[in-house]
């Protein structure tokens, strides 16, 4: 609703769509957001708190650490907002805005509702403010009240510390080789994206359709010509000195017809194209006295509509501005179409005068143009997104070396999630294949850089007061134990939300759903409780010798400092 009035008003644009992302995102998030909370409650209620105790205990102890992790995801996504590209701009201010009213959902509004509610909070375990265990409304004897019982979840998370514990070096080694083959293969093809705009749609559209039935008895370039412009104050373009200029650089370009891999070109020397009559304008001549009243009748009436056409008509660039249709042998909307223009443009400024100047438009310049842009952005973005989430941490956790450790990872997460994304398209459809959506990177990396710092902050915010209880090392293991099926129930559940788009009936929608909920995933059963925790045990138990200070490592003052506070 807020949206929707300040788009009213002017103060923001939003593009057809925006409300797919902003939804999915702000529901997740906010998901997520009030697990860590309701854990924590339940952790205080188990602990013997009453009601009203166990919920200001709980957003006293998980409430920094919501407004921080929240605050990462809306500054992260929040710098799409710095982009040159119109639907980039708009989604971040439109996500995060819708951030912002989750984690005050979260900070206000769920606390109240549980204290209002009580003990029905955890319906059917309302028996006491302790929660049962075991009784409830499913039958003991059911294989999910017998999971439940044991507690699976939890066992696992068990196993997988003492793993880290007993063998850090070796899992993290196993971790980043597993995924280090993927990364490469998303460094080696960032750059093979598809542009087209009918690529997205399914092959069942009448657009589609159309379009193939066109390539399949014309040139592919036939779909959507390059229309070149040329432009000069003093040259008439009408008169026989310009249309003879145009016609030189008709008849060079088509002599480099295989070369620069045209299929035509027609202008107002060469109306017809190359195939067609040489009649040009002012070249009209009857073939006898009897036809030629005729002939001179629709001679002029020809000029008349091919100047109309090539010439400009109105001023104050009447008849200065005249204009060639290019067909490209290639499909105008494919990547390597946007080489070939290229190319094509370059060789009509090289064959022309300096002072003529040349514009170009149609969907292959179009495409263009937007990679230009998306390119720019994508730099100048992920520059933002990087910097600002690592000022985050590093004003959170007040460690340089460690923050950027945590963001190194994310980064390498998000780098093997996009060659994950790239093979499984790619094996889907191996000669069809023309590229991830172009929107697909941007807004991987944007989120999943996002929620993965999100996760990071609840994890490291945990070990940190681990530690004060329990030590340097031990505090890490034990974080990651209690924090292991609240981070894993979130990552699914935000995986799921994000695996909703993939229902949706466009190609680049499946993509990035398939990515995010693949990210989130990988971010949350590998990164979190494998290369993060792994790397502070080696860190803190002194692995890396003479560098670890200089990485992060506990002083032996602040390890007793640590112990001080167990024994008290």
């Amino acid at each position: 609703a807020v949206l929707a009035h300040l788009a009213a008003w002017g103060v923001v644009d939003l593009f057809r769509g925006i409300q797919i992302y902003t939804t999915v995102l702000s529901y997740g998030a906010g998901v997520d957001y009030c697990l860590f909370l309701i854990s924590r409650y339940k952790e205080e209620l188990d602990e013997g708190a009453d009601v009203s105790g166990a919920v200001a205990n709980a957003l006293a102890k998980v409430g920094a650490a919501l407004t921080a992790s929240a605050g990462t995801v809306i500054c992260g996504i929040g710098m799409m907002s710095f982009a040159e590209f119109g639907k980039f701009r708009q989604a971040g201010h439109a996500i995060s805005l819708g951030l912002f009213f989750v984690l005050l959902a979260a900070l206000f509004f769920a606390p109240a509702v549980l204290r209002l509610a009580g003990r029905w909070a955890f319906w059917p375990y309302v028996t006491s403010e302790r929660l049962a265990r075991t009784a409830g409304w499913i039958s003991a004897t059911n294989p999910i009240s017998r999971l439940l019982d044991h507690n699976v979840a939890q066992v696992f998370w068990n196993h997988a510390s003492e793993v880290v514990r007993r063998k850090p070096a070796t899992v993290l080694s196993v971790s980043v080789a597993l995924m280090l083959p993927f990364a490469l293969i998303a460094a080696l093809f960032f750059r093979h994206l598809s542009y087209g705009l009918l690529s997205e749609l399914p092959q069942d559209f009448a657009s589609v359709q159309g379009a193939q039935a066109v390539q399949k008895h014309f040139p592919a370039g036939m779909a959507g010509e390059v229309t070149v412009l040329l432009k000069h104050p003093e040259i008439d373009f009408s008169s026989k000195g310009g249309i003879e200029l145009v016609r030189r650089l008709s008849d060079q370009l088509l002599a480099r017809r295989d070369d620069l891999r045209l299929a035509d070109v027609r202008s107002i020397a060469r109306p017809l194209g190359a195939k067609g009559e040489q009649r040009t304008v002012g070249s009209e001549e009857s073939d006898s006295r009897r036809r030629r009243a005729a002939h001179l009748i629709r001679g002029r009436i020809r000029r008349k509509r091919i100047t109309d056409y090539y010439v400009a008509t109105n001023e104050p660039l009447k008849s200065h501005v005249t204009r060639l249709d290019i067909v490209l042998q290639n499909d105008p909307f494919s990547r390597d179409s946007i080489r070939q223009f290229e190319r094509v443009l370059a060789t009509v400024r090289e064959l022309l005068p300096p002072e003529i100047e040349v514009y170009a438009i149609g969907p292959t310049a179009d495409i263009r143009d937007l990679k230009i842009v998306t390119d720019r952005d994508q730099i100048r973005i992920n520059t933002l997104v990087l910097v600002v989430v690592f000022l985050i941490l590093v004003v959170l956790l007040r460690k340089v070396a460690v923050s950027l450790y945590l963001i190194v990872s994310v980064f390498f997460s998000y780098m093997a999630t996009l060659g994950v994304t790239f093979f499984v398209f790619w094996a889907m459809d191996p000669s069809g294949f023309a590229g991830l959506d172009w929107k697909v990177p941007m807004f991987l990396f944007t989120i999943l850089i996002a929620v993965g710092e999100d996760y990071n902050i609840f994890l490291m915010t945990r070990v940190e007061e681990e530690q004060q209880r329990h030590g340097v090392v031990e505090g890490i293991i034990v974080a990651l134990r209690k924090t292991g099926s609240i981070i894993s129930s979130c990552g699914i559940i935000m995986a799921g939300t994000f695996s909703s788009l993939i229902a949706g009936s466009l190609r680049g929608m499946d993509q990035l759903g398939f990515a995010l909920a693949f990210g989130v995933l990988l971010d949350t059963f590998v990164v979190r409780p494998i290369l993060v925790p792994a790397y502070l045990v080696l860190l803190h138990s002194g692995r890396f010798g003479i560098f670890g200070r200089l990485l992060g490592a506990h002083t032996p003052e602040e390890d007793s400092v640590s112990e001080s506070v167990v024994e008290a």
